[in-house]
């Protein structure tokens, strides 16, 4: 598989691992070049959910006949978007820029009510 992150890269919004013989029709993703640099951003997503008391998923992605073309790594309100663009073309959305941002603040918040 190729391997694509979208947002930071300390604690990626979403990894995204596609079959090789697919084609990824979208600038905003980028590549992950190396198994260690993988496993740092699995670690720093982990640390930051753990902080926010989120939950990590795997999930895998198939196409319109049910074929898996690849796998998805994110919390729940990441969950992918995709349309089959061709044969082995596909066009994946990145998730929202504030995917971790909001529920940071939604902590604040609480830590801010007067008891």
């Amino acid at each position: 598989m190729n391997y694509y992150s979208s947002g930071s890269d300390a604690y990626p919004n979403a990894l995204l691992g596609l079959k090789k013989a697919y084609t990824l029709e979208s600038d905003l993703w980028k590549q992950v070049e190396n198994a260690e640099t993988l496993k740092e951003m699995v670690s720093g997503m982990q640390k930051k959910t753990r902080e926010m008391m989120l939950t990590l998923h795997g999930f895998r992605i198939t196409d319109n006949e049910g074929r898996e073309v690849g796998i998805w790594y994110s919390i729940l309100d990441a969950m992918p978007r995709f349309v089959m663009k061709g044969e082995k073309r596909i066009l994946i959305y990145t998730p929202d820029i504030d995917t971790y941002l909001r529920y940071e603040e939604d902590n604040d918040r609480r830590r801010l009510r007067p008891f």
